[in-house]
């Protein structure tokens, strides 16, 4: 019995893994190196609009940060700060929160390392580790961590279903 769980479970994993593997399309740094036209714009697309979302973050920009996220209930997310440790719930929730936040920054610059892009059709997945310096509350802050950002492409476009950002630990002061 053992024998055939064992054989059943290796059957699922094996299928899963084929399944995910022929239709992921993967990008690092050169966005888009080694695939087809069309993954590689796909891609590109979606590295764009990572990029100006955390651009946004930089500049306090509600307007593009706004456009970057899928604006229904479908939205979630989980920030770095340990003072909200809840998962944000929806549009709403989270729009709440940026106009709360956001406010608070006096300066940000966040870098962003070994980014990497997967396309699985109308769904990407962006993960990386970020750091971030600067002045959050009147008080200078820094941090790094890790991320994972799932977006979706509506009407042509991609938008953030969710994200999680995790801090290192012991890393943010």
């Amino acid at each position: 019995m053992a024998r055939i769980s064992y054989t059943i479970n290796l059957i699922v994993i094996v299928a899963l893994i084929g399944a995910l593997g022929s239709k992921s399309v993967r990008a690092t740094a050169p966005v888009g190196a080694g695939m087809d036209d069309s993954a590689a714009s796909e891609a590109k697309q979606v590295s764009e609009t990572f990029y100006r979302y955390m651009q946004a973050y930089e500049k306090k920009d509600m307007e593009t940060l706004s456009q970057s996220f899928a604006r229904d209930e479908k939205l979630t997310a989980f920030w770095p700060d340990p003072s909200n440790p809840f998962r944000i719930e929806g549009w709403k929730e989270m729009r709440k929160s940026l106009e709360g936040y956001l406010p608070a920054i006096g300066s940000m610059a966040i870098n962003i390392r070994q980014p990497m892009v997967q396309v699985y059709g109308r769904l990407a997945i962006v993960t990386c580790h970020w750091s971030f310096s600067g002045v959050v509350g009147a008080k200078p802050q820094m941090g790094s961590g890790r991320g994972s950002y799932v977006f979706e492409k509506r009407d042509g476009a991609w938008v953030m279903i969710h994200l999680h950002e995790s801090a290192m630990p012991g890393a943010s002061k």
